[in-house]
């Protein structure tokens, strides 16, 4: 818990500078709303620190003195620019508003449980398999060419992995969990904060939309466990809600100027998992539509800055842009064998469909009343069906009443949706897809109060009591059912403690490297292999791994 809470405390304050400057620039919404700003602040100066981090990881090692250079420098740069800026909007002008005892009271209830929660690692398949051993390669080397070789999902890019890197090495693979628990306070944080608007009688509607879908990610997060992994997907889901929500208050607002801001959580939503790649096109058609070619050109600018380290690294490690699509390959000498990447699609969308019961003649269409029932894949079944629900709901309750912001929800929706059911038709890969037409129909369902019903601070400090308490519970009687125990000691001052895995050394003509015994490298040391390699060489065998690999065919 200590170590986590050290951890967010360091990346909240290179993130704020960062997050106001950028939401300057991109003439956020300037209704002064603290928390909103707050929000918005905070969850862009993440995703530039996690940009910042990709970037190192393309030329070097992302070691904590690497990416601390960088961040720091990145700080300065943002703390002077905003010196010149207004005094409503000047940074410290900002944190004097927080300088509350309400206001540390309850910052300081959410990050003590959620700490709680987040350094009770998961050991998932995908954590031990890929996740971690990823992570190891980004702080030892950097991103190497040609690292799917030795393990093909490591062509899956996720600026996460690559800001969870220097904290692995301080902590010895104990902070893994450190960037789902900083989003795990973030979501927490925003519940409160739209509760007590409500319980103020200051709310709007897009408080109501940001409270439901909030506590929907809240809770699948919960039940997944993914809170305290190093998974891409809680910030995906969470990214994907603030999103609809800025497109929401801006309607509200009734600002006449387009902000960037969804377009720039839009790019961070991919930089951290691809899934969230059709994001991206709407956002921007948000930003652009109805304006000039220079508004146009300025947009197109920042996308290609913000989404390139994620491209080049995913063509670095895999030869392709967009693993596993085999289209995207590209004729690179390190590139995987078209034929392996279609075999990894067709595992994804199989394991989606039918989880590890695959029948012999899976078919086109056979998996879907089984996904539907939830026979296999529970968790799919309990999401999907609330949200067609609901879905149906504020479609009927809206009918030819739909707002312009509801619209562009809607718009933001339906590609990735599409695209999600296509390709893998798993709800944890975007469960914010799932979440946002739920907290529409709320949206529409309930009416914001116009009375008081309590005092600020009490509705503050209540409502992270009931968020933390609710967070420990389903946590607590989660880890009861799996263990059998819960552990609490172990968690007060480092997270728990990985797996350690024993590997054989294996030597192949042009490569030595360790295979996991158990098929999980963990921190393994590097190179780590789940199985044993095919013909695989080292692309420069006087620069070592860091010259990266090929096929020997």
């Amino acid at each position: 818990m200590v170590a986590l809470i050290c951890c967010w405390a360091l990346i909240a304050a290179f993130s704020a500078p960062l997050g106001h400057s950028l939401l300057c620039a991109a003439y956020g919404d300037r209704d002064n709303r603290l928390g909103d700003w707050l929000v918005q602040a905070l969850w862009l100066g993440l995703i530039a620190c996690e940009w910042l981090a990709a970037a190192v990881s393309l030329i070097a090692p992302v070691t904590p003195s690497n990416l601390g250079v960088v961040v720091g420098v990145s700080c300065a740069v943002a703390l002077a620019a905003n010196s010149r800026t207004s005094a409503g909007w000047a940074l410290g002008a900002r944190l004097r508003q927080l300088i509350r005892l309400d206001a540390a009271l309850t910052l300081a209830v959410i990050v003590t449980f959620s700490a709680f929660v987040a350094a009770n690692l998961r050991s998932t398949p995908d954590t031990g398999g890929y996740h971690i051993p990823a992570i190891r390669w980004l702080a030892e080397y950097g991103l190497v060419t040609g690292v799917a070789h030795i393990q093909i999902r490591f062509g899956f890019i996720s600026s996460v992995w690559a800001m969870v890197a220097p904290f692995d090495t301080v902590f010895d693979g104990r902070a893994d969990g450190v960037v789902n628990g900083f989003v795990l306070c973030m979501v927490s944080g925003q519940i409160v904060i739209a509760l007590g608007r409500v319980a103020r009688g200051v709310s709007r509607p897009s408080d109501i939309f940001l409270a439901v879908a909030s506590a929907g990610l809240l809770a699948i997060g919960l039940v997944i466990g993914s809170f305290s992994t190093p998974s891409p997907d809680p910030s995906l889901a969470a990214l994907t809600c603030v999103i609809a929500w800025r497109l929401l208050a801006s309607v509200e607002a009734k600002s006449t100027d387009r902000s960037m801001v969804p377009l720039l959580l839009a790019c961070g939503a991919l930089n951290a998992k691809l899934s969230g790649l059709l994001l991206v096109p709407i956002a921007g058609l948000y930003v652009v539509l109805g304006s000039g070619m220079r508004r146009w050109i300025g947009a197109g600018v920042v996308t290609a800055v913000l989404v390139a380290p994620f491209f080049v690294a995913s063509v670095m490690a895999s030869g392709c842009l967009a693993l596993p699509a085999a289209i995207t390959c590209l004729p690179v000498p390190w590139a995987l064998p078209i034929e392996s990447v279609k075999e990894l699609g067709a595992a994804a969308t199989l394991f989606s469909r039918w989880d590890s019961q695959v029948p012999p003649n899976p078919g086109a269409w056979n998996w879907i009343p089984g996904w539907l029932m939830g026979t296999r894949l529970w968790l799919n079944a309990s999401v999907f069906w609330p949200f067609v629900a609901c879905l149906a709901g504020f479609l009927w309750v809206t009918r030819r009443d739909l707002n312009r912001g509801e619209i562009w929800v809607l718009a933001l929706l339906v590609p990735s949706l599409v695209l999600l059911f296509a390709v893998a038709p798993e709800i944890r890969y975007n469960a914010g897809l799932f979440v946002i037409p739920v907290a529409l129909f709320a949206m529409r369902l309930i009416v914001p109060p116009t009375k008081t019903f309590a005092a600020d601070a009490a509705t503050l400090v209540g409502a992270a009591a009931a968020v933390v308490i609710v967070q420990v519970t389903v946590s607590g009687a989660i880890e009861y059912r799996r263990s059998g125990h819960i552990t609490i000691a172990e968690r007060l001052v480092r997270p728990r403690a990985i797996p350690v895995e024993n590997y054989l050394v294996v030597t192949a003509p042009g490569i030595r490297y360790n295979m996991a015994i158990s098929g999980y490298c963990w921190r393994a040391p590097l190179p780590c292999a789940s199985t044993r390699l095919g013909p695989v060489i080292l692309r420069a065998p006087a620069r070592d791994l860091a010259a990266g690999f090929q096929s020997a065919r």
